[in-house]
């Protein structure tokens, strides 16, 4: 018991590891396709002025300062991520742009990726490592792109910028627990925004110190990889996930505290060791009582087939307690995901080694705690089974979406022969991409409930349809059952929110919800 103990802990510190690296790895994932969309809209506004200003020096021969800032401040609020929006001309005098009055202005003459479009007429977009900005003096990140005179030579440049502040609010939305960082690091690996902020040295813009783990990826030349680090700037231990991103040349950190995610790991712990020491005490309380009926049998002088008799109780008790502890092992093995079952083999252990004492009432309320526990696991395990939609499921794939719908109704054949249904189904089907197995239980999911709920007194009838739409197609499932309330709509698609109860209508209450994951 003691091997299988030890083994099990080991066993879900590993599954609690690794639902760490899967959560880092999505979260710099959805890091990495936020951030990258944002300069891919920022780049078509870069673009779309460098257009503007191009067209005006081809016609006018000059830039006209009125209908430029127009034309910027119109598409820099557009964008919730800028805090500019401005040119500069040959010189690198910034011309453009809100906040530049006259005299005030600055220049980007001296500025590293001024001098690179200046000197490069095919260099297209460049991002900047932060700097701090000479306008509005604060910390930005740059988008810059040039533009030309009608002869080709060059004419300036247009700086989109993102303040550092913005990409900081960006990290605090992520959820990575009370122990967790989310990081981006610039082209030289340098600080640009830490969540949550770090004091010191270590914590400011520009900063280079990293882990050594976090040091070898990078130099290994992987785009992204997890990693398990204790010494942190913060010494906090952690396992983290790196990933070079896809529209910038930056690098995001996303980690978990190790402290958070084992939380319910040691609490898992603690109920181990409390059964192992349950069943120590037990065995060990049986040995003693073992072992004083033979010492009073070696000491008793007469009545030696009483004493004889007193040894046979003991040890069918023995017995008895050998065969509810293997019982109890057997239901803890197999029941690590929750102790519901353990309660619930011991409430009818209880149930039947009382079973003399009990009045109706009381049985009643231990047969309710058994049901209670049977239907908590059964919730578990439809939890499990919500979690695996999109992970565990076939490749998404090209298919026929009318092969699924066919063979969902192939499944569903006995019931709704059962219930006298009528299935129309009508529409040109197309293909489309999805999990195969995924696509088919959505629609058993949907059709099943649709022979389910009907009105008792008349036969179901069921029309699936699929119409074209302007943003791609729409699926239907029409019936003339018992209906939904609309009022009733955003809840009945979430996890285990019923209209009815167990006894009118059996279900986990589940399928909607896992309809709606796999749509």
């Amino acid at each position: 018991l003691m091997l299988w103990a030890t083994y099990s802990i080991i066993d879900s510190k590993q599954v609690y590891e690794e639902k760490a690296r899967l959560a880092t790895q999505n979260l710099a994932r959805l890091l990495d396709q936020s951030v990258s969309a944002s300069v891919a809209k920022i780049d078509l506004t870069l673009l779309s002025a460098v257009d503007e200003l191009e067209q005006q020096l081809r016609e006018r021969g000059h830039l006209d300062a009125s209908i430029s800032n127009a034309f910027l401040l119109t598409h820099k609020k557009r964008l919730a991520e800028l805090s500019s929006l401005r040119v500069a001309d040959a010189t690198g005098m910034v011309i453009l742009g809100d906040g530049v009055v006259g005299s005030a202005n600055a220049s980007w003459a001296d500025r590293d990726f001024f001098s690179a479009l200046r000197d490069h007429s095919d260099l297209g977009l460049v991002v900047t490592n932060p700097i701090l900005g000479r306008v509005n003096n604060i910390w930005i990140i740059s988008l810059v792109r040039r533009y030309n005179q009608s002869d080709g030579s060059f004419a300036g440049v247009v700086s989109a910028s993102i303040p550092v502040a913005y990409l900081g609010t960006l990290l605090s939305g992520m959820d990575v627990g009370p122990k967790g960082i989310a990081l981006l690091r610039d082209a030289n690996l340098g600080m640009i925004v830490r969540h949550p902020a770090l004091d010191g040295p270590s914590g400011v813009v520009g900063a280079k110190g990293f882990s050594k783990e976090l040091g070898d990826g990078i130099a290994s030349g992987q785009r992204e990889f997890t990693m398990h680090s204790k010494g942190t700037a913060d010494s906090v231990e952690r396992t983290n996930s790196y990933r070079r991103m896809t529209g910038v040349p930056f690098h995001i950190v996303v980690g978990q505290g190790s402290d958070d995610y084992l939380a319910s790991w040691v609490d898992g712990v603690k109920r181990t060791i409390a059964s192992v020491a349950f069943f120590l005490l037990v065995t060990s309380t049986f040995a003693w009582l073992l072992w004083r009926s033979q010492v009073k049998r070696q000491q008793a002088n007469a009545d030696r087939e009483q004493l004889l008799s007193r040894l046979q109780h003991q040890t069918l008790a023995l017995e008895r307690s050998n065969a509810e502890l293997e019982q109890f092992a057997y239901v803890a093995s197999h029941d690590l995901r929750q102790p519901l079952r353990m309660v619930n083999s011991y409430m009818q252990l209880l149930e039947r080694a009382l079973a003399s004492k009990l009045d109706d009432k009381t049985r009643d309320m231990m047969h309710f705690a058994t049901d209670g526990a049977k239907r908590m696991d059964q919730m578990l395990v439809s939890l499990l089974e919500y979690s695996r939609v999109g992970r565990k499921g076939e490749p998404m794939q090209a298919l026929a979406s009318r092969t699924a719908v066919d063979e969902a109704l192939h499944f569903l054949a006995p019931a709704i022969h059962e219930a006298q249904a009528t299935v129309r189904v009508s529409g040109d089907w197309p293909q489309v991409l999805a999990s195969p197995d995924e696509f088919t239980r959505l629609w058993q999911n949907l059709i099943s409930n649709a022979v389910k709920y009907r009105v008792p007194e008349r036969a179901p009838e069921i029309d699936i349809m699929v119409t074209p739409e302007a943003q791609g197609w729409r699926f239907c499932v029409a019936d003339n059952g018992i209906g939904i309330d609309p009022a009733q709509f955003e809840r009945l698609f979430k996890v285990f929110q019923r209209l009815h109860t167990r006894d009118q209508y059996e279900g986990s209450g589940i399928g909607l919800a896992v309809a709606r994951k796999i749509v």
